[in-house]
């Protein structure tokens, strides 16, 4: 709180936004008591937290499930990451919803719940993966990024074969990190969204000092899907 303080005296700042995917409740209540608008972009977990720009993670899972259930796909598997990381739990929690709605047997899905994201978790996560019986048809991961193609070398080792054995539905922080080299699918995350809409409420909070402003924005996820064209020829040959 105290360099906070100091830099908004210093360079005369107006506002400040605060990216905390992952760890909303670290910082937010001692930088509330700053003398400018704060706003954070992040999960949440119950209500305490001003201004606050978030994902709806469980439509993010349940639109994930969706679209792996209308490709016909019944045994699944969520592998995220439940280390204080509320998103991504919420990821999974929708997913396991979506699918009982759809009246399939959660009881099946197979959940891994990592507390790292490292190169070690990934080789620990295929080793499970390789032991259940059945083996899921379909996998959901709850995150992109290293863990994901760290996951993947290690199936592909160990003679799984992406996507005609596994099929892989991960996810993508933005546009830009669209990996079209991997044989899998990939839903984005709404990050430029949450941006943009976490720098519209501060210039709000900074111009409209008279007008209420509401203390939380929730970004929906979009439902399309990048989906690489060795999936696209697996579906159709197991079809």
């Amino acid at each position: 709180l105290e360099d906070a303080e100091l830099l908004v005296d210093k360079f005369n700042l107006r506002g400040i936004l605060v990216q905390e995917l992952s760890n909303l409740e670290q910082m937010t209540e001692s930088l509330d008591k700053l003398p400018v608008p704060v706003v954070k972009v992040g999960d949440v977990r119950g209500g305490g937290n001003r201004y606050v720009v978030r994902c709806d993670n469980r439509r993010f899972g349940g639109s994930a499930a969706a679209y792996l259930w209308n490709l016909g796909f019944r045994d699944f598997g969520v592998i995220y990451c439940g280390n204080e990381d509320y998103g991504q739990e919420q990821r999974k929690e929708g997913f396991v919803e979506q699918i009982s709605r759809f009246g399939g047997d959660t009881d099946r899905i197979w959940l891994n719940r990592l507390t790292e994201v490292n190169l070690e978790s990934a080789i620990t996560c295929q080793v499970d993966f390789l032991k259940q019986q059945p083996r899921p048809a379909a996998l959901f991961l709850a995150m992109g990024g290293r863990f994901l193609r760290h996951f993947l070398a290690q199936l592909q080792r160990n003679g799984v074969e992406i996507p005609r054995e596994l099929f892989v539905l991960g996810v993508a922080s933005s546009d830009d990190e669209l990996d079209t080299s991997l044989p899998i699918a990939t839903i984005p995350f709404p990050t430029r969204e949450l941006g943009s809409t976490a720098a519209e409420m501060l210039v709000d909070l900074m111009t409209r000092e008279n007008h209420s402003i509401e203390p939380e924005r929730c970004i929906s996820c979009t439902s399309q899907v990048h989906i690489d064209p060795a999936c696209l020829v697996a579906i159709r040959e197991s079809k």
